[in-house]
């Protein structure tokens, strides 16, 4: 068995120094302990002798090997498969960092290495000039009376790199969600700088992109900037400050292995990229089972009066909040009930819109007699009223002379003037009497 010891330093604490992880490689297998790394028939990187100089050479090391620990110790469930097809040794890391000319900001060994974690000065004295360069970058948002907020992110853009990418954010165009909502919330982003950058390469560079993108997510992890502090995203620990003692708030959403990268490359087959997609693809058909599982099991747990209340919270939220469309809705859906006789009275031979208004109707004493069969009996009318009645019928007391009308109440011959017919009459009159008028 082939047994590589390698110290991380004598100056940090231990960036993985509490922290345990094993996972199989290769043929082998990875253990993680004690500031030490022990590799069983896979050699994982050439022992670090000193890591107080941040020379570029160190730092690249130093780094490179981060980014290999992250690749192995995270699990296939959440990595992207092309990932393993391109970063497959951690040689194979090397080279490709080698080819593609890739520096770091300076003294981020030493931070990476520090036994407190950098305060917010790190993150505002580094390079910001992004011309013709892809790289990972990072911003930090800032808030009298609030700890600032950075944000990790990377840029392989063919058109502009890094600088296109801080344009954006200058015109808050296409930014991450939670960026979004801490401009919401009173936030500006007042430095944008970059923590390790390479030539803009060409289109055909994929294998560029996904180390840059592994970077990234190997740098976000490191500094912890994801949303919450007590969640673990599904990836390990690379971070090993307490997460309570730093002086900033992260705004990431997920790990950048979780991404796929568009494009194609030439040194990289058909055949391991088909492989690469056919993993992807059964790895998604798994996740959505496990989801329609736990969905059904949490379905199945609630309650029945939880869920009902809930389900008349988010109805009442929602149309509380659309007004106009629950107008629409709510007309579509009577027109329809209507016009199907969805809800219809054969007995009465009455179509209502819903079936609350359809129970009601069946609830009244109309319904209720002709289901019996009880015959419709009249009122009898008061003579009194009889007699008043006709006395103004004689007398033309509510009539209408354009109409020629005769009306028994006041009441009546008030609707009769307010109808169409009495309006077109006196239309009609009053026009013929013009026309006399200038004859």
């Amino acid at each position: 068995m082939l047994l590589i010891t390698g110290y991380l330093g004598p100056a940090k604490k231990g960036l993985l120094g509490s922290h345990i992880a094993s996972t199989s490689i290769a043929s082998g297998e990875f253990l993680l302990f004690s500031r030490r790394v022990v590799i069983q028939n896979a050699r994982l990187g050439p022992p670090i002798a000193s890591m107080d100089s941040s020379s570029a050479a160190e730092t690249l090391q130093y780094v490179l090997w981060l980014v290999w620990t992250f690749l192995v110790a995270t699990s296939t469930k959440i990595k992207h498969p092309i990932y393993a097809a391109i970063l497959s040794t951690l040689d194979a890391v090397e080279k490709l960092a080698a080819d593609s000319l890739l520096a770091f900001a300076p003294h981020l060994l030493e931070v990476l290495q520090s036994g407190t974690p950098p305060s917010d000065k790190f993150f505002k004295g580094l390079p910001t000039n992004g011309k013709y360069l892809w790289g990972v970058y990072f911003i930090v948002m800032e808030k009298k009376g609030c700890l600032p907020r950075i944000y990790i992110d990377c840029s392989t853009a063919l058109t502009g790199g890094l600088y296109a990418r801080f344009g954006q954010y200058g015109r808050t165009h296409n930014l991450s969600q939670y960026v979004k909502r801490a401009l919401a919330e009173g936030f500006t982003i007042t430095h944008m700088e970059i923590l390790c950058s390479c030539p803009i390469r060409t289109a055909s560079h994929l294998h560029v992109k996904v180390l840059i993108l592994a970077l990234e997510a190997a740098l976000t992890a490191a500094f912890w900037a994801m949303n919450n502090r007590s969640k673990t995203y599904g990836v390990p620990s690379l971070c090993d400050w307490s997460r309570d003692s730093f002086e900033y708030d992260g705004l990431c959403s997920h790990s950048a292995l979780v991404e796929g990268v568009s494009g194609k490359d030439e040194g990289l087959t058909g055949e391991a990229l088909e492989a690469a997609e056919t993993a992807l693809h059964q790895r998604r058909q798994e996740a959505k089972k496990r989801y329609s599982q736990a969905e059904t099991q949490r379905q199945n747990d609630f309650k029945l009066n939880d869920f009902a209340a809930f389900n008349a919270a988010r109805r009442t939220y929602w149309l509380n909040g659309n007004p106009e469309l629950r107008a629409a809705s709510k007309k579509r859906c009577y027109t329809k009930a209507i016009d199907s006789k969805r809800f219809f009275c054969s007995i009465c031979n009455v179509t209502t819109a819903t079936s609350t208004d359809l129970k009601i109707h069946k609830a009244t004493q109309k319904h209720i007699n002709k289901a019996a069969g009880v015959p419709k009996v009249s009122k009898a009318k008061n003579q009194r009223d009889v007699a008043y009645h006709a006395a103004n019928i004689a007398a033309r007391r509510f009539c209408c002379d354009i109409c020629d009308g005769v009306f028994v109440t006041q009441a009546m011959l008030n609707r009769h003037v307010n109808t169409k017919k009495h309006i077109d009459n006196a239309t009609a009159a009053a026009s013929k009497s013009s026309s006399a008028r200038l004859t």
